[in-house]
């Protein structure tokens, strides 16, 4: 992964940060964009700025994640179709709930401007749209 900071309109000179692994998939925390996660096969990998936080290992295929804009809280999608939600502290993740309506693998998961909802769309071309308090599905 290379991280590209931006001055102006300009580029300063570009950091490779070696993840262990291919990447498949990159979020930024919105309003804190130093703070990363990026989805690797076997798990995730926090960034910040281009210091590894921690390297997570899920126990399950990863094909896709986003993280919450203030760096609280990432969903990683999985090759089952399933979403796992974690509660993210430091270096540490903890998995609040795993939800369950796909029946393709993710292949994209985004929050809503407002963090009220989140969809997420798996690769037989459906799409949900999830409820971030009551974890509910609110739109299919």
């Amino acid at each position: 992964v290379y991280r590209v900071p931006l001055h102006g309109d300009n580029f300063g000179p570009a950091e490779h940060v070696d993840v262990g692994s291919q990447p498949k998939h990159l979020a930024l925390a919105l309003n804190s964009p130093q703070f990363a996660l990026i989805a690797i096969e076997s798990g995730v990998v926090l960034l910040n700025g281009s210091k590894i936080v921690a390297t997570v290992n899920l126990g399950f295929v990863v094909t896709a994640c986003t993280i919450s804009p203030d760096g609280t809280e990432a969903i990683v999608g999985g090759q089952d179709g399933k979403l796992h939600i974690y509660s993210i502290t430091g270096d540490t993740l903890t998995e609040q709930t795993v939800l369950e309506k796909h029946r393709g693998a993710i292949s994209a998961i985004k929050y809503s401007p407002d963090v009220s909802m989140f969809a997420s769309a798996d690769l037989n071309r459906e799409a949900v749209v999830w409820n971030c308090v009551s974890r509910e599905v609110t739109w299919t």
